[in-house]
């Protein structure tokens, strides 16, 4: 049996397959006691992608596999070719979301389109693949908890406000500070997505297809001004892929 991990900065989220099917998946919290906790299933070889620190991964390692590897950025593999610089330094996560939406662009056309592909989750990022399959680098920034959780401590008046941590309800006009911040941080968020799709509409001529992901993507739902496609758990889905190309049965 295979056990796909991908460990991020909140969750935890696994897959486990067999005989060319997934027979098993889970999720929890990527704290450490969380990962100290966790019962995985039990699996001949383990194929990872971690954005934690080092004290996380030594926590989880009772758990897993002896035979385990990591998911890492090539220059070129998996259909993508990778302009990051170094190449190596691209995080697993953004590549494996990357080979997931580039092999879903096949799928889906007979001539793939060039993609914007977002993960909103604890940091949002925004990466632009042409439609010959070209990385050609993206935007990070920080997600809407964090951006929420910045304005928690530096601004003594929005604190007084009365925001506990949720993200405040859509409005018209946002005519509270409560609404004032839940609209500066979706159009802050969406203000990187649409600056990439712009960029990348300049190099390849058309609009480009959106693929988003990530837990925390409802916040960029009434923001987004172009057309998405929503992919649940992405960088599993294309950690799938990779380990295919590495000759596993998933």
């Amino acid at each position: 049996m295979m056990l796909l991990l991908d460990i991020g900065n909140s969750r935890l989220k696994w897959r486990a397959h067999a005989g060319g099917r997934m027979v098993d998946s889970g999720s929890c919290a990527s704290t450490p006691e969380a990962l100290e906790q966790v019962r995985l299933p039990k699996a001949d070889h383990a194929l990872i992608c971690s954005v934690v620190d080092p004290c996380r991964h030594a926590l989880l390692t009772p758990h897993l596999p002896v035979a385990s590897s990591w998911i890492a950025a090539e220059a070129s593999a998996h259909g993508l070719v990778n302009h990051y610089q170094p190449p190596g330094a691209l995080g697993g996560d953004r590549y494996a979301a990357l080979v997931g939406a580039w092999r879903r662009a096949q799928a889906r056309a007979s001539a793939p389109e060039a993609q914007v592909v977002v993960m909103a989750g604890t940091a949002l990022t925004a990466d632009m693949l042409t439609a010959t399959g070209e990385f050609m680098g993206g935007c990070i920034a920080p997600g809407a908890d964090m951006m929420l959780n910045a304005l928690h401590a530096g601004t003594g008046r929005v604190r007084l406000a009365g925001l506990d941590g949720d993200m405040p309800p859509l409005a018209a006009w946002p005519a509270t500070t409560q609404d004032a911040v839940g609209q500066g941080i979706g159009l802050a968020l969406a203000g990187v997505v649409q600056g990439m799709c712009s960029r990348l509409e300049k190099h390849s001529g058309r609009e480009p297809h959106v693929c988003l992901s990530g837990g925390a993507r409802a916040i960029l739902r009434p923001y987004l001004r172009c057309a998405y496609e929503e992919v649940d758990e992405l960088v599993l889905e294309g950690m799938t892929w990779i380990a295919r190309d590495r000759g596993f049965d998933v």
